[in-house]
């Protein structure tokens, strides 16, 4: 077979012209071409790896290239100081590693003609550049072009050619007739390196349309050191001299000019990048970022304006949001050559060893964004912005672009959404840090709703405490084999429900307030329990016996149609009946039209009806339930007026003789009430308690400081936002207090709390790992502080005064009073001590 002789790269070459359909039937011929369609992704090369782990950044001033990078979580770093490559040797005249050129991972290293894979660590090195033939004073730039999805082991290496600014070149006025003639040529000759042979050819490619100007329009502009090129979808994109681009299509051996955008101004410092949906070209300018992206509809190539927006206020409001970091900073330039740095240079000790000296110099400069001691700690601007903007470049899978502020940090910008990412940010940048608080409004504005609600109410420690792993199925925060085997059994049971298809709650907490709701309901147990069982439909009824392989019959015994749960209780026309009668004695609204399953309808009726109808339903259901094994076991029929005037008639009893008096001061009430306890002098008693008004998401606090007769010195009504667990708002209410001691110069005090959980939480001596760890543990530093300091759990109508200014934060943000007392504790004070 001729086929079966073609070279791998030929044989790839004509596959790749195929259509999709057609080259799908290709790969089912034989094994070796399935490999090959596989290997070379030809039939989906989209599915190439597509992640960005590093960027390299040039500075005029520096030899060498920075790497920026953000490490793997599970695979090797990449190392930015090209550690793996050849030492100097007499081809090399330099020892830096500057990046002159990139496509698709590679990276071509100015002066040492090296093409680099830094993840892979492989390299190699380029014959020496042909030198120009022409008497034209210019520079050739060089241009990688690496197409993994035509061949994973070719690269291609452009060098193109640029004028000296006449002001600058050695030939200030050349042939009158060679400055003239147009610019590019129609047959434009390049030198190619082509890594198939290992040689530099000319390669003449024929221009299609206007040249872009003439050799003295190309003089008359600045010629940079390295313009930037781009590759996509077969072609090479060079942006040249006078802000043009040519495009050279690698297919055809073609190139066409592509003007600039229409823009006013001199020396136009534009950016050519390639992105998600192919070339862009990008310019910064007076605080204005303007994106154009390339449009090759039809050939018709015309820069499409995608974004112009003044990013002044954007960037004076530090609108940052984590999500590229961490990264970490590899300063080469430090590590190889201190000494470019006057300001800052490492000097070797008499006895100290160059190894060591290296080693200094790493541990000096290599910065870490997580690394809170080095954080860019000034202020937010509040005045004008003055910082200068540069264009790093574009990320290649994302419509982002890099950008850096006064070459001070990196920075992220969404060209779809306008939002700036630090790429060094850390969570700290979400806080405010003089206040150790989130920072609200930051929060609110980059994040959606649901998930600024869950940042906001996490607590933060007041004494920088350090981070710490906590296990969330413990109240301690401590892992144990209990409770990762209680885990892994109700994940199972969640699972095995949603393979039956009764499904899995995508909101826990939401289902865990229903089933106590449900629990709360003011009836007899054996009556919840029946509606319980109703809910997760494990009642014996004929449909249900049947499954667990018990005999049964399957009819109503009413009405001998299915007797599944909710056909039981709703539906059956015994069940109608009595319904109807107690609907039209108590007004009560069933809703069954929207039916769906037995547990949904009951979450339902018990969120919408009060205490007194969820009552008459959990009775309802048990008498319902109650009669219909009576008919079936005892062959006899009960008339449902019987079973309406017997549910009724519970009902009243119960709220007769089993209704708990609730009532919001907590000070009536039939047991007796405790008394002040003198406390020995010099002792300061402090009392606190915390209110949740969950309508608001926020919660109060309330403090006071008495001495050893009773006398109230000092309280606080407060008011903190987000914070809706009441145990994190004891927690907070108890450290607000002590802070509150501390700042009257308080040295020997007794805090009360009439929350026992948290109060054992700060007598235990280990690190408490829960939600409220943090808090406990500044809790814990402050005490410290103290010459004397106890806790202690009192009742909660020892601590009424403290429960009253917490329920009265609502009313202020923040109020302090000193020796005067808030009229609505007086009476509570005065009862105490009386």
């Amino acid at each position: 077979m001729v086929v079966a002789a073609l070279p791998d790269d030929v044989l790839a070459e004509v596959l790749r012209r195929l259509a999709p359909r057609s080259l799908a039937a290709c790969r089912c011929v034989c094994k070796p071409w399935r490999d090959l369609v596989d290997d070379r992704r030809l039939l989906r090369a989209d599915l190439l790896p597509r992640s960005l782990a590093g960027i390299f950044v040039n500075f005029h001033c520096l030899y060498s290239s920075e790497f920026f990078a953000r490490p793997p979580a599970a695979a090797a770093a990449i190392s930015g100081n090209f550690d793996f490559l050849p030492p100097k040797d007499e081809y090399d005249q330099y020892r830096h590693h500057q990046v002159e050129g990139h496509c698709n991972g590679l990276l071509l290293i100015r002066f040492r003609d090296l093409v680099v894979n830094p993840a892979t660590r492989w390299w190699d090195r380029l014959p020496p550049r042909p030198l120009p033939r022409d008497e034209m004073d210019r520079i050739d730039a060089a241009y990688l072009v690496f197409d993994p999805a035509v061949s994973p082991r070719h690269y291609e290496v452009f060098l193109t050619p640029s004028f000296r600014w006449k002001s600058e070149s050695e030939k200030a006025e050349l042939d009158p007739m060679v400055e003239a003639s147009e610019w590019p040529p129609e047959s434009y000759t390049l030198p190619v390196f082509s890594s198939r042979t290992g040689l530099w050819q000319e390669r003449s490619f024929i221009r299609q349309g206007q040249a872009a100007g003439t050799i003295a329009d190309m003089r008359s502009d600045w010629a940079s050191d390295q313009r930037n090129g781009v590759y996509w979808r077969g072609a090479l994109y060079v942006h040249c001299q006078t802000n043009f681009v040519i495009r050279i299509s690698l297919n055809d051996d073609k190139y066409q000019v592509i003007k600039p955008p229409e823009y006013s101004g001199r020396y136009l410092n534009f950016y050519l990048g390639r992105s998600e949906k192919g070339v862009y070209l990008a310019l910064s300018r007076d605080n204005c970022l303007k994106v154009w992206i390339l449009d090759e509809t039809c050939s018709k190539m015309k820069w499409e304006l995608k974004h112009d927006k003044h990013i002044r206020h954007i960037l004076l409001g530090r609108n940052n949001r984590q999500g590229l970091g961490p990264w970490i900073l590899q300063d080469i330039n430090h590590q190889k050559n201190p000494y470019i740095y006057e300001y800052d240079e490492i000097i070797e000790a008499p006895n100290q060893k160059k190894v060591e000296c290296e080693q200094a110099a790493l541990e000096k400069f290599e910065w870490i964004s997580d690394d809170e001691n080095v954080l860019d700690n000034e202020d937010i601007v509040t005045g004008g912005y003055h910082e200068y903007i540069n264009i790093i470049g574009f990320h290649p899978y994302k419509e982002i672009i890099f950008l850096d502020e006064s070459l001070k940090r990196g920075l992220a910008y969404h060209l779809s959404s306008s939002k700036v990412e630090d790429i060094d940010a850390t969570v700290s940048c979400l806080m405010n840090e003089d206040a150790r608080c989130w920072d609200g409004d930051l929060i609110r504005s980059l994040f959606p709703v649901d998930i600024a609600k869950e940042i906001l109410q996490i607590p933060i420690s007041r004494h920088g405490d350090a981070d710490f792993a906590s296990w969330p199925h413990e109240k301690l925060g401590l892992y144990s084999v209990r409770s990762a085997y209680n885990m892994v059994r109700s994940e199972a049971f969640f699972a095995d429900q949603s393979n039956s298809g009764r499904g899995m709650a995508s909101r826990l907490l939401e289902s865990q307030k229903d089933w106590k709701g449900l629990w709360k309901i003011n009836a007899p147990g054996k009556m919840k329990i029946i509606l319980w069982r109703a809910a997760h439909e494990c009642l014996a009824t004929g449909f249900q016996l049947p499954r667990r392989h018990i005999p049964s019959t399957d009819g109503c015994v009413f009405c001998n149609r299915d007797d599944t749960v909710e056909h039981v209780f709703l539906f059956c026309p015994f069940a109608a009946q009595i319904w109807e009668e107690i609907k039209r004695k108590c007004a009560v609204k069933l809703g069954r039209n929207g039916f769906s399953t037995m547990r949904h309808w009951i979450f339902d009726f018990l969120k919408r009806g009060s205490s007194h109808t969820n009552t008459l339903l959990a009775v309802t259901f048990w008498h319902i339930w109650e009669a219909r094994n009576n008919t079936k076991n005892n062959n006899g029929t009960v008339h449902p007026q019987r079973v309406v005037i017997k549910i009724l008639s519970y009902v009243d009893m119960i709220l007769k003789h089993n209704t708990k008096t609730v009532d919001g001061q907590r000070g009536e009430n039939t047991q007796a009430i405790p008394r002040w306890q003198p406390l020995p002098a010099g002792v300061w008693m402090i009392n606190s308690d915390a209110a949740i008004f969950s309508s608001s998401r926020t919660m109060g606090v309330g403090a006071l400081i008495r001495d050893n007769t009773g006398k109230c010195l000092v309280a606080c009504s407060e008011m903190i936002s987000d914070v809706v667990l009441p145990e994190l708002a004891e927690a907070l209410a108890i450290r607000r207090a002590l802070g509150l001691a501390k700042e009257e110069g308080l040295q020997h005090i007794v805090m009360a709390s009439d929350c026992l959980t948290v109060i054992r939480r700060i007598q235990t001596s280990g690190r408490d790992r829960s939600g409220v760890g943090c808090v406990i543990e500044d809790i814990k530093k402050l005490a410290s502080t103290f010459v004397l300091c106890s806790f202690m759990h009192v009742n909660r109508l020892s601590n009424l005064a403290a429960h009253s200014l917490a329920r009265n934060a609502e009313l202020s943000t923040c109020t302090v009073y000193r020796s005067v007392i808030p009229d609505y504790i007086r009476d509570i004070l005065c009862d105490d001590v009386a």
